[in-house]
This record gives C-alpha cells, structure tokens and sequence, in this order.
C-alpha cells in the first residue's frame, strides 16, 4: 500500500463560513489556490504528553497575477495562527480563516505588492489528537485510520491532518527542524542532517531536496539500528521490545535494495527507514515505511514477496517518479509487479510465478462482479478488496502482458530510461505509454487502450476442439471463441503429446478464431493459454473453491436452480439469502466454542452481509438455496447429509470425522477450515469450520486471512496443512484422450485404411481405435 499522496486528490467543498473572533480578520472571498509553493522550512516543536505542536512554517512561494491579491492556505482546524509575516519586509499580514471541513479549515491571507520570490512566515500551535479507528474489513485492506494524532502512544502527521499550511496540489521541497521529549525519536521524509540529545529532548534536521506533494512526521519510542548498503544508509525504528527483529529486515533491505537497484536502476535516496507504527497500517513515504506492530512482530514471516519489498520500490514508482494527479495510478500496478510478482519469478521459479499470475485472475473473479467493475484508468487508489483486485492485480498483469509483448530485457531498460526521464516529476499511463513507443518506435494506443479504457478483461473458451488422423501424425483443430467485448491478444495454444508438445501462437481479434495443429504423435490434451499470461475474467465455473468465494457469493453468479433433488422443497419464489450462517446447538461442554462460532459469524455477516441461523432455524428450502457456511457440529445435521456425503480430496469422512491427507481432526487443539462447491446448487458454495475445543479455535477470527485457500488444517490455530481444490470445470482445456474423443477419430483422405500410418505412432492399433 503505498502513502496518502498515492491516493485520490478530492475536490474540497469550500464552504464560506466565517469564524468569528479571528484576529486580524477581514471578510472571507472565494480561495485563491492560483500560486506555487516551492518550499516549506518548518521549525516545529511536539509534546505527545499535551498533544501539542508548536510550529513555524517559512514558504517559499511563486505567485502568479495580481501584486495585490488574497493567497489561500488549508490549516488543521485546532491550529491556533500567532502571527503571519512578510519575510522580505518583516511586516505583519492580515488573515482570514474560513471553515472547510472537519479536518481542515480555509486560510486567506491578504498581500500586497508581492514580488518574486515572495515569501511568508506563519506561527501556530495547538492540539492534533484523533483517534485511531480500528479496520473494519475482514482482511488488511486500508488498516487502521486517523486523519492525525499526537499522543504518548505516538505521532502520526500526513496530508490528511493538514499540520502544516499548504494549497491543494502543491508540489515542494521541504526542510524541518524538530524538537521532541526523549524517550521519543522522530522520523519523517529526507535527508537526516543531524540529531542530538540536548536538555532532555531530541533535536533533528531533515531535508527533501525534491518536488513532493506531502510531508508525513512520526514518532514513538523507538530503539535505532542502521547499517551502510554502499553508500545509502538503512535504518528500523523499532519499540525496544521488539528490536530484536532489526537483523531479519535489516538483512532484508539490503537484499531488496541490491536486487532492485540493478533492475531499475540506481536507488534514488540516501536512507531508507522501517519504522514500526502504533497502529495497524502498510504505508509508504519517501525514503521510509510505516509498518504495523504486528507485522514486525511476525520477522522473517512477513518477508514474503509483496510486504517490505513493495514499500521500498514505491521509492521508485510513487515518490522518484509520482502519480499525476487525476490521470490514474499506475504506481501500485508497476510497484506489484516488480515485487510481489517478479521476485518470484526471480527467485522462487517459474511454476510459482505461474500461480500467482493464475491467482491474479482468481481474485478478480471473486472479488470484482462486473456490476461493480470499472477501467484499470479510473483506479487511484485502494479503498476496498475490489480496487485492490483492479489497480494492484489487473493492473500487474497489464505490465505483465506488456513485458511478454515487447521483451523482458527492452521493457526493464524502457523503465530505467522512464525513471530517468520522470524522477522528481509527475508522470500518467499516458506518458509511459509515449516511453514505450519512443524506445520501441511502435504504436501501443491499442494495446494501452483495450486494457486501460475497458472494464474487465477477455472471456477466452475452446470449442469445437477435435482431431484427425493425418498421413503425417495427427491434426488438432478448434476455435478460440471470445464472449463479451472482442479484445486482440496474442495468446498460446499447446498440445501435449507425451512430451514436450507442441505451441501454436494465435492472433485473436474476431469473436470466433479457428485454428489447427499437426503432431507426429497422438494427442493427449489442448490447453489455451497454458501458463496463464493473459489477464482474462474467468468463467464462475472455473473458480478454484475457497472461503473467500463464499464470503463474496453473490446472486449475479449463480445460475437458476435445477429441479430439486431433495423431496418436498419449498417454493423458489421466496428470496432465498445469498449466504447463510448455521450456528450449532449447544451441546455439553460447548458454550465456550458456540461463543466463538457465533461471533465469527457476526463479524462475517457484518462486513459481507447474510443471515446468521440456529439449527432449528434451518429448512430444505434454505440448504438448496443459499451459499452455507456450516460452524462446528452443525454439520452432523441430517438435513446437510447430502451436501456432505461426497467430499473433494483430500478432505474425507471416516466413522464421524472429518480426515485430511490422512490425517484425523479429532485433536483437542486442531481445527479445519475448507470450502467447495454446494453438490446441490451450481454456483453456490459450502464453507465448513470445525474444531473440537477453545484451544483448537485460538484465532478463530484469523481464518478471514486464509480466504484463497479451498482447505486449511490448523494446528493451536495456526496453518499447518494447506491446499486448493480443482474448480469445477476449465474452459480453456480439453482431455482429448478422452472416451469421447477416442471414438470419433476419423482418418482424412485415408481410401485404403491399410495405408494408415499406424508404425509412425509406435502404438498399437486397438489403443486408438477401441475403449
């Protein structure tokens, strides 16, 4: 997740209300935003224990127009101004101030006969103290928020606590100078000039010598470990009960900084900062990372692809080269795929990148309906699962193709000259689209155009596959049917013949796209796209079964029922709820478990929505009707007999319990999540989670962080055995060894059946032509 000045700049609604009281007031105009701040030089002192700041801000400014004319300022609404003063005259300056919102109040500030450079002096203080607001989704999607505090806890100061007076859009450099009570150290964007401890506080320098829209501030009690990769110096500000973790990241750090340095070019700062937050968060700031507690706390666990990495190559993408503002971020898309796909591919081999970019593709149908679908252009930053699904995974896909289009060395060299050319600037897919095309010296308007403008991606099915025995081996033939809007790609098809196969690269660009491949051997299977490199949105059916496919069931996917199977069903007029929740009787000894069970259900309900039942509450209409998420024993109800009695592998029933890769869950600290496809109801799903004790349920509300998995086998509730199930069907294979396909071989061109080749295959007759 990368800072605040990745997301959505939204327009402010100025509201003309004049506070009264205010000195120095005069009546309040319409803002005037039409100038240029070129820099900020903030003298500021905290005291977390007051939630104080007292500060000076000297602003350097450009101004455009009149001489005479009124410059707008947006101020924390607590912040009390002391004095504004001309710095080139040393004369004082009457203000105004005008109520905007909440968090943010309306600075007028009348000069006069102002010349370049022109530049200010404001005073202020006062008290920033917002409370932090827990996340409310099941999963780490934006973290805990708060427009700004200062506190004994710690200090969080963004864009969006407005700490130091600035105009919308500005783009500055900064200088700070601070002062804070030890214990407490502060750490903010830049260049440390100094630090020392005098008179029992903390005294720093800070300086950002680039253009940059915001300046973020924070502090705690941290303990301060730093080491030299080469010439950029690599810092954790950790509590000290837990900077015992610093090696593992720091160690980590220097991977990231030597990998990425060579693949995009030379880092583009002198140190780069993990500072450990108070609150849960993700967030990238220039030259440093705000990470939750919790997530140093797991060490070396956190450290997979896509957590440290990505906030460090947002100094990259986001903060050297920034988001221009209004035209679509493109950061979060380049920033996943360097991290949390490409050092995979780099470092874990080709078959995990292959899952992830199949993973990709998942997510998306799960998470993104087309109802609620928009363009790939439109995403600017990530405020729920689907902008996440659309700017960060379409979005890395988009790269992706883009790469396989153009080469993997041209397109790494393409963005160390579109670093080059944009850092310390604002950039838009437009101008690394025009990077692209001047390097390669090929129009890719379509390309961007179909996969930036366009919501959602190609539906890619086979059919009419068949085959034909040939004088030379076998041809295979089909057609590539696109549903949907037509998109052109270039997509694989492979054979697979027993060895290696054979490839035939397609074009497609029409509805229907036939095609034909010959092979000495017979074939065995055709898959299109066999190593999932073209972002398309799959069909409901070829969903791979997990709990975040219940959690996200929606009605839009699920077909109309076929008769049913159970006798006596009710009538399906009624609205039947999308998901439903089956809470087990208490039975002896349980209450403590019912208890879990029912608040895991609250939680899932409140977020995604459903309704949550009793056993008794339970009817055939509903188990036909609905996605089930089956809690405890509720699953040994006679009415859910059916939809249990055939399990996907490697989940089994033996004699009442539930056994996984052989294993029985029937351990008073082992508990079982797993999802599948409801054997009653295409389209809809059965979620299971079972555990026989409290201690088996120990972190019961962390089952949300394993949605993508279709099982997992916990152990004092922690993963312990995990895996997917097959979906329930591909469109994009065929068996073509098959009963179905094996009867219907016929010979072309073949008048005497005795000519037919059969030697060449080094098979027997029968084996072809007889099941």
């Amino acid at each position: 997740m990368g800072g605040e000045q990745l997301k959505k700049i939204i327009p402010f609604l100025f509201l003309l209300i004049p506070i009264p009281g205010v000195a120095h007031g005069t009546s309040p105009s319409a803002p005037n935003f039409n100038f240029d701040i070129q820099s900020h030089h903030l003298n500021i002192q905290i005291d977390p224990s007051r939630h104080f700041i007292r500060a000076e801000d000297r602003i350097g400014i450009l101004v455009r127009g009149e001489k005479d004319q009124t410059l707008s300022f947006l101020l924390h609404p607590k912040l009390k101004i002391i004095r504004i003063v001309n710095l080139k005259t040393g004369n004082p300056l009457h203000w105004a101030e005008t109520s905007v919102s909440a968090t943010a109040k309306r600075v007028d500030i009348s000069v006069q006969e102002a010349k370049n450079p022109f530049s200010l002096s404001i005073s202020y203080e006062g008290i920033i103290y917002d409370p932090v607001e827990k996340e409310k989704a099941l999963q780490f999607v934006r973290g805990d928020q708060t427009s700004g505090l200062i506190g004994s806890e710690g200090v969080y100061l963004s864009s969006p606590t407005h700490w130091f007076p600035d105009r919308p859009g500005s783009m500055s450099t900064f200088n700070l100078e601070a002062s804070i009570p030890e214990p407490f150290r502060i750490v903010t964007q830049g260049e440390l000039l100094s630090e020392e401890l005098k008179g029992g506080s903390w005294k720093s320098q800070w300086s950002y010598p680039l253009p940059m829209g915001s300046l973020t501030l924070v502090a705690g009690k941290y303990s301060v470990k730093t080491r030299k990769v080469d010439d950029i110096k690599v810092s954790t500000y950790f509590f000290p009960e837990d900077d015992r973790f610093s090696e593992v990241f720091l160690d980590a750090a220097e991977e990231y900084l030597r990998i990425y340095s060579d693949l995009l070019d030379r880092y583009p700062y002198k140190k780069f900062d993990i500072v450990q937050n108070f609150f849960s968060s993700g967030y990238s700031f220039p030259t440093f990372t705000l990470l939750a507690p919790e997530a140093i706390r797991q060490g070396k666990g956190f450290l997979r692809p896509g957590a440290l990495d990505h906030e460090m190559i947002h100094s990259w993408w986001g903060h050297y080269v920034s988001v221009k503002p209004g035209m679509g971020n493109w950061v979060e898309a380049l920033t996943t795929y360097c991290t949390n796909y490409y050092y995979k591919e780099l470092k874990m081999g080709e078959e995990t990148a292959r899952k992830h970019r199949q993973d990709v593709m998942q997510k998306y149908a799960i998470q993104v309906p087309s109802s609620k679908d928009y363009s790939l252009r439109q995403f600017e930053g990530k405020e729920e699962e689907i902008d996440g699904q659309i700017g960060y995974g379409k979005g890395s896909m988009v790269f992706h193709m883009l790469r396989q289009k153009v080469g993997k060395d041209f397109f790494f060299t393409t963005l160390k000259d579109f670093s080059k050319r944009y850092g310390g600037k604002q950039a838009s897919w437009d101008d690394l689209r025009e990077t692209f095309e001047k390097a390669s010296r090929k129009s890719l308007e379509g390309f961007f155009s179909q996969w930036l403008d366009r919501a959602g991606g190609p539906q890619l099915k086979l059919e009419n596959v068949k085959y034909q025995v040939t004088l030379k081996g076998y041809e295979v033939s089909g057609e590539v049917v696109q549903e949907g809007e037509i998109y052109e790609v270039e997509v694989k098809v492979k054979v697979d013949i027993g060895q290696r196969g054979k490839d035939l690269l397609l074009d497609i660009s029409k509805r229907e796209n036939p095609f034909s491949i010959e092979v000495p051997k017979i074939p065995i299977s055709l898959i299109l796209d066999p190593d999932h490199h073209i972002f398309r949105r799959l069909y409901p059916e070829e969903i791979i079964p997990c709990f975040n496919a219940f959690l996200e069931d929606s009605e839009a996917y699920s077909p109309p029922p076929s008769p049913s199977p159970i006798k006596g069903e009710g009538s399906w007029g009624r609205k039947i709820p999308e998901r439903i929740f089956v809470i087990p009787d208490e039975g002896k000894g349980e209450a403590e478990t019912r208890k879990i069970y029912i608040e895991l259900a609250k939680m899932a309900k409140e977020r995604k929505g459903g309704v949550i039942l009793s056993l008794k509450e339970v009817t055939e209409e509903k188990v036909l009707g609905s996605s089930l998420m089956l809690l405890g024993n509720s699953w040994k109800d006679p009415l859910f007999s059916k939809i249990t009695s055939s399990l996907p592998d490697p989940i089994h029933l033996k004699e009442g319990l539930f056994v996984v890769n052989g294993k029985k869950v029937d351990e008073g600290d082992e508990s079982l999540l797993f999802t599948y496809p409801h054997p009653l109801r295409p389209g809809k799903w059965v979620t299971i989670y079972f555990g026989q004790s409290a201690a088996g349920l120990s972190r019961a509300r962390y089952i949300f962080f394993y949605g993508w998995d279709s099982y997992i086998f916990f152990k004092k509730g922690r993963p312990e055995k995990r895996g997917s199930f097959s979906p329930s069907r591909s469109f994009v294979s065929y068996d073509l060894s098959s009963e179905g396909h094996l009867n219907h071989i016929q010979p072309r061109g073949l008048r005497d059946w005795s000519s037919f080749p059969i030697r060449m295959q080094n098979i027997p007759v029968d084996s072809i032509f007889v099941r």
